[in-house]
């Protein structure tokens, strides 16, 4: 590609008002690279619609806009006991759509592990479990396993595909690749498995004009998590669910360790209920939860934060004695793909916000990018939920915090105090879910020596199929249940992971000195460092 900006490039700047842009190239003040950096920048940009969402957003705001808070309508909210009553009926609903690969599962993962203390996408942390797999290997095995027990439900003839679409940034795209590639894709399938970058727009003054950063670059900004349904276009993301046939997908971020992916029961009831837009929420722990809470604002659904409700209001119950506004957010949602198509997209110009930031620019008079100490200018940012209003017949699926929200946002405590939503606080969320499956499938768990429990996602994601392992069997912590396809990334060569070499003997390796676990025929134990591995047979 050359530097040299062609006539038609020129033309659109010229009409979109952003000519300024090439001021440093037009005086001669770029190198060959820098020329041919800027000219690559400005090809990628929409100027038609980036103007337009400026306008729509800046120069002619909502106005006489009905800020009335309100709770949903009767019906609209399943509770967790509702949930138990239908669970068995909108879990077949969702598994016959999987069965018809008419579901996707979206992960939201442009974030980096920063807070955390880990340089990379904060889906490759490893939250510290004894298997020690990533959050995108946690998920990636429970669509897997998901896949071969809907196959075995459905009676197919083989495993239905779940597409996986993961949208990264612009930082962490080629490392997200990478490491996928590395991964294959957790048996998955590369053609199940769609990487695309969140979107970007330039930044404004209060102008309406593109700040340049330096010479040679427009400032850029990411346009918030809700920027996914432009990328989900503009990427062929898309298009790609369409050619697939897909009805339902299911959007989560990447932080949420208990995730349910492409969850059978939610999308289930989402199906039955002929709902176009669905949110699983999390009731509040109480009424002074911080959290955004699903209501109604003007009449429309709405995320309404915790700031914009008053006491009085939060402390309201219903004839059951439930707060009344208490379904908090844990970006978890649900839409239909007629939704998306019909209604989503098309109104995207109206969904933006306004963002007031510093805003690095380039000064040019000297040439050199300053660092402003105020607000500058202006950055467009949309939320993935700000497509709630649109919905006209949505439903909100109540969860047990337990089984469903794990956070993993802030860095790992440093002492015995263990802090809200850090590595550690999800490592005991699951602990005690694995525990409890265990216990429910007929083990006793000896946990005198910690409470570390960990059941891996090859062998059950919700605590099915365990019993015919684990019933009557000592499961001493701390401990893995695991599968030995668990291991494939230490496979030995003699014997496959099996215990047992081509001639029938007992292998060498560690799986040969694997010992049967007493009264059970289907597990079998080893120690892989201070941790107690009970293989599946």
């Amino acid at each position: 590609m050359t530097g040299s900006v062609s006539e038609l490039l020129r033309a659109k700047l010229v009409a979109a008002k952003q000519e300024h842009v090439l001021k440093f190239l037009d005086e001669g003040e770029l190198s060959k690279s820098e020329e041919e950096a800027l000219v690559s920048q400005l090809e990628t940009f929409d100027y038609e619609m980036i103007n337009g969402l400026f306008k729509s957003t800046v120069l002619e705001p909502k106005t006489d806009v009905d800020e009335t808070i309100s709770p949903m309508p009767e019906g609209v909210a399943m509770t967790i006991e509702d949930v138990k009553k239908h669970k068995r009926a909108w879990e077949e609903a969702g598994c016959a759509l999987i069965a018809e690969g008419a579901i996707a599962f979206i992960t939201l993962s442009g974030g980096q592990g920063t807070r955390l203390g880990y340089d990379g996408p904060k889906g490759m942390y490893d939250i510290g479990l004894p298997s020690h797999k990533s959050l995108f290997r946690l998920y990636g095995e429970r669509l897997l396993h998901l896949r071969r027990s809907v196959q075995l439900k459905m009676k197919l003839d083989e495993e239905p595909v779940i597409p996986w679409y993961i949208m990264t940034s612009p930082l962490n795209h080629d490392t997200t690749c990478s490491y996928f590639e590395q991964e294959d894709y957790f048996e998955l399938g590369k053609e199940n498995v769609f990487l695309f970058k969140q979107g970007t727009l330039p930044c404004f003054t209060e102008g309406g004009k593109f700040i340049l950063e330096n010479k040679y670059t427009v400032a850029t900004a990411p346009d918030g998590n809700g920027g996914i349904y432009n990328s989900l276009k503009n990427s062929g993301a898309f298009d790609d669910m369409q050619t697939r046939n897909i009805k339902w997908v299911q959007v989560t971020s990447v932080d949420n360790s208990l995730v349910q992916v492409a969850d059978p029961v939610f999308i289930g009831c989402c199906e039955t209920k002929k709902a176009d837009v669905g949110n699983l929420s999390c009731p509040k722990a109480a009424w002074n939860e911080k959290v955004g809470v699903v209501a109604m604002k003007g009449g429309a659904y709405h995320i309404v934060e915790y700031s914009e409700i008053d006491e009085d209001m939060a402390k309201q119950t219903d004839a059951n004695g439930l707060l009344v506004y208490r379904s908090g957010n844990i970006c978890n949602h649900c839409f239909s793909m007629d939704f998306l198509r019909l209604t989503a997209l098309p109104a995207l110009q109206k969904s933006y916000h306004i963002a007031k930031k510093k805003i690095p620019y380039v000064d040019e008079a000297t040439g050199e990018t300053v660092k402003p100490n105020t607000n500058n200018g202006i950055k467009l940012e949309m939320f993935i939920f700000d497509v709630f209003p649109l919905s006209k017949n949505m439903v909100v699926v109540e969860c047990e915090r337990a089984y469903n929200f794990a956070p993993v946002k802030n860095a790992p405590s440093t002492d015995e105090t263990i802090a809200p939503d850090s590595p550690q606080s999800a490592q005991n969320m699951i602990f005690s879910m694995c525990k409890e499956w265990l216990v429910a499938a007929g083990a006793k768990v000896d946990d005198s020596s910690g409470n570390i429990c960990e059941v891996t996602p090859l062998v059950s994601i919700n605590g099915e199929s365990l019993s015919q392992y684990v019933s009557g069997c000592t499961l001493v912590t701390p401990l893995l249940v695991a599968a030995r396809e668990d291991f494939n990334d230490a496979k030995c060569k003699s014997c496959n992971n099996s215990g047992t070499d081509f001639m029938g003997n007992q292998c060498t390796c560690e799986f040969g000195a694997a010992k049967q676990v007493p009264g059970c025929s289907l597990l079998k134990h080893l120690v892989k460092g201070d941790v107690n591995v009970y293989l599946i047979n």
